[in-house]
Formats: C-alpha cells, sequence, structure tokens
C-alpha cells in the first residue's frame, strides 16, 4: 500500500520532495486549464514608457494621413474618369495605332503591295490629330504611289494635300515637279 500512496503523492504534487508534475488537462475541452506561471517570470504592473507612446500614437498619425490621401487619389481618379479627363490615354493609345497603321503602310509599300499601302496611309491621315508636316509628308507619298500606278488625276489630290499641309515642306521642289508633270499628262491624254 505504500507503494501506491507513493505514487499518489508524486502524481499530484503533495509530497514536498518529489518533483513537481505539471497539472494534468482537463477531460473537459471546453474548460481551460489554468497553467502557473514560474515565480521569476513578473508581470509588469507599471503603465508603458513614454517613448513607446509616442511611437504609437506617431505611427497612428501617419497611417491615417496615408489613409487620407490615399482617399483623395482615389476620389480624385474616380471624378476624373466620369468626368472625361481619360482622354489623353485614348489621345495617347490612337497615337500608338496611328504610328502602328504607318508603319504596317511603310512595309507594304516596300513589299510592292501598293493598294494595301494606299490603304493603310489613307486610313492614317483621316486622324484629325497630326501635325502638318506629317500629314504633308504622307499625302506626299500617297501621291507618288498613285503617281507610280499610272493614277495622276487621284495622284495630284493627295499632291494639292500636301502643298496645302506645308508649302516650303524638304519635298516642295520634288512635288511641284510631280504636280507639272501630272499635270501635262493629263492635258496631253484628256
Amino acid at each position: 500500500m505504500t507503494d501506491s500512496t507513493e505514487h499518489n503523492s508524486r502524481t499530484t504534487g503533495d509530497n514536498p520532495t518529489g518533483p513537481k508534475l505539471p497539472p494534468t488537462r482537463s477531460a473537459n475541452p471546453v474548460e481551460p486549464v489554468a497553467e502557473e506561471a514560474p515565480a521569476s517570470f513578473n508581470i509588469p504592473t507599471e503603465g508603458v514608457s513614454t517613448k513607446l507612446k509616442v511611437f504609437v500614437i506617431g505611427l497612428t498619425v501617419v497611417t491615417f494621413i496615408a489613409f487620407g490621401i490615399f482617399t483623395a487619389m482615389l476620389f480624385k481618379k474616380s471624378t476624373s474618369s466620369s468626368t472625361g479627363e481619360s482622354k489623353p490615354k485614348t489621345t495617347s493609345a490612337l497615337a500608338l495605332w496611328n504610328t502602328q497603321a504607318l508603319t504596317v503602310a511603310d512595309k507594304l509599300r516596300d513589299s510592292g503591295l501598293y493598294e494595301q499601302a494606299l490603304t493603310q496611309y489613307e486610313a492614317y491621315l483621316e486622324n484629325p490629330n497630326l501635325d502638318l508636316n506629317t500629314r504633308s509628308n504622307v499625302a506626299y507619298v500617297v501621291g507618288g504611289l498613285y503617281m507610280e500606278r499610272g493614277n495622276c488625276q487621284e495622284a495630284l489630290v493627295w499632291f494639292f494635300h500636301s502643298e496645302a499641309a506645308a508649302k516650303d515642306a524638304p519635298w516642295s521642289e520634288d512635288r511641284t515637279k510631280r504636280i507639272d508633270g501630272c499635270l501635262h499628262q493629263l492635258k496631253a491624254n484628256p
């Protein structure tokens, strides 16, 4: 009997000379088991240091300011898109598309596909935002393609567009010669 008594006292921690075992877990999982903290662990009873308080308050203020700026930017973006201020993006996409159309037209012309190139050049010239120098240059190229295909009537239309857009362009001397050549050909072959 002394063995069972000694065993019980060891497991319950009643024996002052025996080692203390941690408390056993409750069979009920809902009921929490309170564990004792070691004697060397002290819970601070004083307030938080002033430095920590200042840091937390400062961080909170910075967070609120950042949130306010973010909200203002979000609001500004949402109102600008509803009032139609998104046109620069559309214009930028249109300019990129036009640049690609011009590149395609140039490649078609270089490949000898003049009819397809003419279609692309004319589509490119439909953009009302082109600067006059570019418009004059492309119209001059289109007029040259029509002239090479033997269609002086259509070539003259584009040469005159080129002249109207930029009278003193670097290609104006050659353009004048081509205009005179087409006019001469039309008078000779009515």
